[in-house]
């Protein structure tokens, strides 16, 4: 299953003096020095419990249990309210209990490929949570109370069984990275006041086109939007001056207007399988364009500009139909 979990910088960065401490690997050597434990990581041991006796792990702030077999979360962790980071991916968790709201400390809750049914209400009262995964769940919508949550950076509803975005989401004051591919969502108007995002994932998203609201982004760095049924990329594509990344593949895109070429910071383009005929001269105004992935379009004749591009580093052109590769001497330095 698609993993779309980002590992920001910035969370690399609040870890790094907890990965500099002790790791506890078990509860029974946990439980001998109670008081030195603040990491306890008990990923991948196969556990369908967890002993009541972690609530005396008082100091503890990181606790690991991905992929065990868990049904729910041990309601002995409730009482320890130290706890900052909380990863509990690929376990059997159903239902978050109301409870999880007493982790008044809580920046980071990972609950990715679980089965939950619901979106957790009792999340939304964790006023400093930073980081929230649900991904990879059964979640037919979300709460309205989500804006709540203003210290939230990152948020990703991936993979789960969303039809419609509450209005409330686009009050997210802080939020920077969100992650809804993989849902039903025909429309995602709700999102156009959240004016820090800059990464936004939407592949296989049946929205159909790139809609004002994600064009009113104007933080926007990264945009993925593959498998979305687009067929244009509107003139207002120039809006996103700050795009650094561009993913649109897999769809029935035919034609590459102007203004997609006055994206001045485009570091990556991909354009692959769609409807893609011609390549316009104007291309070589991204000067800054790195990657340029046209695999499977209809491509007979690259222009020669595309070999004056003076960072261009990559560029697919495998099955395009192309006939010519029309690059001059400069085009050494580029890979096919």
């Amino acid at each position: 299953m698609r993993n779309l979990i980002l590992l920001t910088a910035f969370f690399l960065t609040s870890s790094f003096g907890a990965f500099a401490q002790k790791v506890f690997t078990s509860m029974e050597a946990a439980l001998k020095s109670p008081n030195e434990v603040t990491i306890l990581d008990l990923s991948g041991q196969g556990l369908t419990s967890i002993a009541q006796e972690v609530s005396n792990l008082t100091n503890l702030e990181v606790i690991y249990l991905q992929n065990n077999k868990l049904s729910s979360l041990p309601e002995a962790l409730y009482s320890i309210t130290n706890l900052t980071m909380l990863y509990a991916d690929g376990n059997n968790i159903t239902t978050i209990p109301q409870k999880i709201s007493d982790l008044k400390k809580l920046k980071v809750l990972s609950l990715g490929s679980n089965h939950l049914t619901e979106f957790p209400k009792a999340v939304t009262e964790l006023d400093k949570l930073e980081y929230l995964n649900l991904a990879a769940n059964l979640i037919p919508n979300v709460d309205s109370k989500i804006n709540n949550l203003n210290n939230l950076i990152e948020l990703d509803l991936s993979f789960n069984k969303i039809t419609v975005l509450p209005a409330q989401l686009g009050k997210l004051p802080s939020l920077e990275i969100l992650c809804i591919s993989g849902n039903k969502i025909s429309t995602v108007q709700s999102i156009a006041g959240l004016s820090k995002l800059a990464i936004l994932y939407m592949d296989e998203c049946p929205v159909k086109k790139i809609e004002p609201a994600v064009l009113s982004l104007t933080s926007l760095k990264r945009l993925s939007m593959s498998k979305c049924g687009i067929t244009t990329i509107p003139k207002e594509i120039s809006q996103l001056k700050n795009l650094t990344h561009l993913l649109l593949s897999e769809n029935r895109i035919a034609v590459m207007p102007n203004e997609l070429f006055s994206l001045s910071k485009l570091l990556d383009l991909n354009l692959s399988s769609n409807d893609i005929s011609e390549v316009p001269d104007e291309i070589s105004n991204l000067t800054n364009l790195r990657n340029l992935n046209f695999c499977y379009n209809h491509i007979a004749e690259f222009p020669v500009a595309i070999g004056k591009m003076p960072s261009l580093k990559t560029i697919g052109v495998s099955n395009t139909g192309f006939q010519m590769l029309n690059l001059d001497a400069n085009s050494n330095k580029i890979s096919y």
